[in-house]
């Protein structure tokens, strides 16, 4: 997951974004694609800038989440809550590795929030469950919740691999 194979093109694709648009945030800063280990800058120019896998779902996660009207760094920041961070808090009792799914049957669910804590990476049992596990923030909390974007990892994240890995 943390070796860099994938060229900003093929990302782009399999985010189904045009590279234009992602080279665009990148220059604009509204993404970092150096956050992580193994990501590699293009050392000599016109040499290509390779990332992850991790960060190309992160990338992927973060377009998808644009296309549901989320801003631009919003949405990268909370994509890296699911490629970058696992909180136990967020699903107590299960655990997940950063950037993957819960393990089948599980659902994985990104909810991208409006105003406090950027995100939350959600477990669902099943198709047939309630979503009642959600983390409600602390009520002392000064930051406020207005509403949030729900994005079906189960749906993004393997449709990235397919696109990435043919």
């Amino acid at each position: 997951m943390d070796e860099p194979r994938y060229t900003l093109s093929e990302v782009a694709a399999a985010a189904d974004m045009q590279v234009g648009t992602l080279r665009s945030h990148l220059q604009r800063r509204h993404w970092r694609l150096d956050m992580a280990i193994g990501d590699s800058p293009a050392e000599i120019a016109g040499k290509a800038h390779l990332v992850t896998l991790r960060r190309a779902l992160q990338v992927g996660v973060a377009a998808e989440l644009m296309r549901q009207d989320v801003e631009p760094s919003r949405a990268f920041q909370a994509a890296w809550v699911f490629s970058d961070l696992a909180d136990p808090l967020d699903t107590p009792g299960h655990m997940r590795e950063t950037g993957m799914l819960f393990p089948s049957p599980a659902l994985t669910l990104l909810i991208a929030y409006k105003g406090g804590p950027v995100a939350s990476v959600i477990k669902r049992v099943d198709a047939k469950s309630r979503l009642d596990e959600l983390r409600l923030p602390d009520p002392t909390d000064r930051r406020v919740i207005t509403g949030g974007t729900f994005v079906w990892l189960n749906q993004v994240v393997p449709a990235i691999h397919h696109a990435l890995e043919g």
